[in-house]
């Protein structure tokens, strides 16, 4: 069976039952990345135009985990990234969008456009972070859209816990890190809102 219908029979079981997408559908993208994408990206000549592009091969290759091999405890990610429904409706988790139990209000709603920094400090948004971020969920795919954010976030969680010498190497690195951001990248965003 062609490798388009096979995936058009088992979206559905993504949709409903939160299932993840065969390993067949990872290696292929997988394999569509190296011998297609990246020779495009990386052709240039020029060094000063050169595209340096991330593989996330081991995201990929996850795929064949169950969700209770889960390389990550938590969900330490969620709480940076937003997914904006068709209808406006704004969910905590990218993978579990469209679930109306992971939905924390509307940008769009009967009495015109809804204020997204309300919406995005309210009380039902914080509730699912703490939620998430105590523990993941059943639900939860083993590879989603934040898994190396996530497990980065329980590396890092795991060395200040680790206290001593490995807690104030990775408090140093932060603090490095929160002032060059403080200093070249915060004054130029804004109130911007960045879209993948």
């Amino acid at each position: 069976m062609p490798l388009v219908r096979r995936l058009g029979r088992v979206f559905p079981y993504f949709i409903r039952d939160r299932r993840q997408f065969p390993p067949v559908l990872f290696d292929k993208a997988l394999e569509i990345i190296n011998s297609q994408v990246l020779p495009v990206l990386t052709a240039h000549e020029n060094v000063a135009h050169r595209v340096s592009v991330g593989v996330p091969a081991k995201r990929f290759s996850h795929a064949r985990q169950k969700p209770s091999d889960s390389t990550t405890r938590r969900c330490l990610a969620c709480p940076l990234v937003v997914f904006v429904g068709p209808d406006t409706s704004l969910y905590h988790c990218v993978e579990l969008a469209l679930d109306p139990a992971l939905s924390y209000g509307r940008l769009v709603k009967a009495h015109g456009i809804g204020e997204f920094r309300t919406v995005w400090d309210g009380t039902e948004r914080a509730n699912l972070v703490a939620q998430f971020s105590a523990a993941t969920s059943e639900d939860c795919p083993p590879v989603c859209l934040l898994h190396e954010c996530n497990e980065a976030f329980d590396w890092i969680d795991s060395r200040l816990a680790a206290g001593g010498e490995e807690e104030m190497r990775v408090l140093h690195e932060i603090d490095v890190a929160l002032e060059y951001f403080s200093k070249y990248v915060g004054p130029n965003l804004g109130e911007a809102v960045n879209f993948i």
